[in-house]
């Protein structure tokens, strides 16, 4: 048998160790990965539903405005199945925001207050004339309430 030297044990571990430490390194770049990828599909879902919203609550107020619905000449069932409809799915994309979101969380109690209070002002103006443009400045402060939370890391993290 030989002396082993140092040199000759720090030789042998120098693999073993580069080897521990390449698995270490690919696992946590793993771990940042997945975060990152259900990071980016709570944003793509987020965006998806909350367009959707946008777009069914802009439907429900052109239906329910009594000038389209003179303009349309429409029975009165017609236009009540329409708006029923429009209703149902705007129902249905606020409660999907809700299931994406930490609904037990104060920003998202506070996002959907700001929702609630919207919709129901642009419900109240959408027999007035300039009801489009009204609704577009207040679906702007929404949007603009709705970017915060799209844009924090902090918050997606806890709700995904």
């Amino acid at each position: 048998m030989e002396n082993i030297t140092w040199l000759d044990v720090i030789k042998m571990c120098i693999p073993v160790l580069t080897v521990i430490l390449a698995g270490i390194l690919a696992f946590r770049q793993m771990k940042v990965n997945n975060e990152t990828q259900a990071i980016n599909k709570w944003k793509d879902d987020f965006r998806d539903v909350f367009s959707d919203y946008c777009t069914h609550l802009r439907e429900m107020l052109y239906v329910s405005n009594k000038d389209t619905i003179e303009a349309q000449g429409t029975t009165a069932k017609d236009n009540l199945r329409e708006l029923l409809k429009l209703t149902t799915m705007v129902e249905k994309d606020r409660a999907q925001l809700k299931l994406l979101m930490n609904y037990e969380n104060d920003k998202t109690k506070s996002f959907f207050d700001f929702l609630t209070r919207h919709s129901h002002k642009s419900m109240k103006e959408v027999n007035e004339k300039d009801y489009i443009e009204k609704f577009n400045i207040s679906i702007h402060k929404v949007y603009k309430k709705a970017n915060t939370i799209y844009n924090d890391k902090n918050y997606i993290k806890k709700c995904i």
